[in-house]
Parts: C-alpha cells; sequence; structure tokens
C-alpha cells in the first residue's frame, strides 16, 4: 500500500527470524480504531534518520524498508504481543474524538485516549478502591478513565488531579462533567489553591497606566513576599530611573521582584490571621489532609 508521498509498508506478515532471534520486532503502521483505515508513516525514511535516534534496524528492500526496533520488554526476545498489539493500536487522535465527542468541538492538541489509560490501570493491578494521581492532568483523560473504569467492573476507584493552565475551566471540569452525566454516576470535588503573590501577578499584568503599576509597588511593598535579591531603599531611592522605564518594562521589574515560591497559601501558614482563609476553607483543607 502507498501514499502519495511514498510512506508506505510492505508485506506486514513477514518476520526476519534471525533478527527476531536477537530480540527485534517489526514495527508498521497500524489500523486506525476509528476509522478502520491502515495508517501510512508521517516521516520518509531520510527525514527520520536525521531527527530521530534511536534503536531501529531499517532493511531495504526492492518495494521499501522493513523497520525493526529493540524490543527492551524482553530479553528473550519474545514480546507481549496482548500488550502491545492494544497499545500501538491506540493514537491521540482518538482521544481528540473523544473529547470532541463530549464536548462537540475541538478543544485539546493529542490528548491521550481514556482506553489507554483504562488498559494500564488494569495491567497494572489497580486494586478496586486506589486513588490514582495525575500531576498533569490536562484535558481530564484520567479523571474519565476512572469513572468508565468503576461503572464497569464496580470499583471505587478515585483521582487527584492537578493542573494550572487556564483549559481547566473549559475543558477539563466540563469534560468530566460530561463523562459523569453520559455514565450516569460519579462525583468529584474542584479546588483551587489560595492566591497570594499570584494575586500581584495577575494585577500586574492587568494594569494599564504607570500610575496603576506605582500604586501596586507600594502594596507589593507591605503585603507581597519579595525576592531576596531585591533592596526596596535601592529600589525606591532609584525611582525616577524606574519612571523612565516603558510601562512593558515596569511589569517584568515587578513581576521579577516577587518570590515565586510564595504564589500561592501554603498549608502550613492556614492559620495566619493575615491570609484571611475563612473556617470553612480550613475544615475542607484539615479533611484533605487528614490533619
Amino acid at each position: 500500500m502507498k501514499d502519495k508521498k511514498g510512506l508506505y509498508y510492505i508485506d506486514e506478515n513477514y518476520i526476519d527470524k534471525e533478527l527476531k532471534k536477537k530480540g527485534y520486532i517489526r514495527i508498521i503502521p497500524k489500523v486506525n480504531n476509528q476509522t478502520k483505515q491502515r495508517r501510512v508513516w508521517r516521516w520518509g525514511i531520510e527525514k527520520f534518520l536525521k531527527n530521530y535516534k534511536t534503536e531501529l534496524l531499517f532493511i531495504k528492500e526492492n518495494s521499501g524498508y522493513y523497520i525493526y526496533q529493540k524490543d527492551r520488554l524482553s530479553k528473550t526476545g519474545e514480546k507481549h504481543e496482548k500488550h502491545k498489539d492494544i497499545i500501538e493500536g491506540i493514537r491521540t487522535d482518538e482521544g481528540g474524538l473523544e473529547i470532541q465527542e463530549l464536548l462537540g468541538k475541538k478543544s485539546f492538541t493529542f490528548p491521550k485516549p481514556s482506553i489507554l489509560l483504562k488498559y494500564l490501570f488494569t495491567i497494572v493491578n489497580t486494586k478496586k478502591d486506589s486513588i490514582i494521581m495525575d500531576f498533569f492532568s490536562g484535558s481530564g483523560t484520567t479523571a474519565q478513565a476512572v469513572l468508565e473504569l468503576n461503572k464497569e467492573d464496580g470499583g471505587n476507584r478515585q483521582f487527584i488531579l492537578c493542573e494550572q493552565l487556564d483549559y481547566v475551566d473549559t475543558v477539563t471540569i466540563p469534560r468530566i462533567k460530561k463523562v459523569i452525566e453520559k455514565i450516569g454516576g460519579g462525583d468529584f470535588v474542584y479546588l483551587e489553591l489560595m492566591k497570594w503573590n499570584e494575586n500581584f501577578v495577575q494585577d500586574i499584568k492587568k494594569a494599564k497606566t504607570k500610575e496603576e503599576l506605582k500604586k501596586l509597588w507600594e502594596t507589593m511593598k507591605k503585603k507581597a513576599f519579595l525576592s531576596y535579591k531585591v533592596d526596596i531603599k535601592a529600589v525606591d531611592k532609584n525611582a525616577k530611573d524606574f519612571d523612565d522605564l516603558s510601562i512593558e518594562d515596569q511589569k517584568r521589574f515587578l513581576l521579577e521582584c516577587l518570590d515565586k515560591n510564595h504564589l500561592y497559601v501554603n498549608y502550613s501558614e492556614i492559620d495566619d490571621e493575615e491570609y484571611g482563609v475563612s473556617e470553612e476553607d480550613k475544615k475542607i483543607n484539615k479533611e484533605f489532609y487528614k490533619n
């Protein structure tokens, strides 16, 4: 099979027995699970060799190349064919279609398909009451996989997702809600870290005039956590030089003055009255951290 770019594969049933003995497996483009169409390679051989350094063997034949990869899953060269076939047959375009179906629009680049995570959760033998944590939750695939797996096997797994980018409001949370609605069960709680220096970051970025930035600096001196490198007296002494900067340079300077380790309120300081943490928020945090 060949496309207009010549990025094709050849006889998928062929295997070099000598290479197999040496621990190599042959790889070919897989069938798209959604369209059921056979894929072709994205790159030609020359570009691939130039940009991708790995333990691959390209065995040239009259009609093209056979591509072999060193099998690192087994010292004997025997492949776990069941896992290989399932995992290699899953592509990120399927994850994108999955989100599009739930939210009605394309909204994320190269998300993992939930079927992949569900499969991984089963082969690592997660218990039915496991807590699964995802530090980079992205579009929320982990949450969908956990919710669906619980529905399928009656489990009570829990997920903890962490994300710092704004799409959590437009993609991650709406997706989880849609999944719960679709499967008819499940729940989750969404919490944001309490901001401190991050409030100043946002105010600096939103400022329209130099006068606003000057007032922000006065507030920062009293309430913000400033970098240890900042000498307040020296900054005030050279206020004229600061005034002469463009508004963008002033913003950059003030952002550099902030200690990035204190963008949010630390749990250890939850009882400090200066932060004004409500009793309800204290209770939720102490329940979460089991204190």
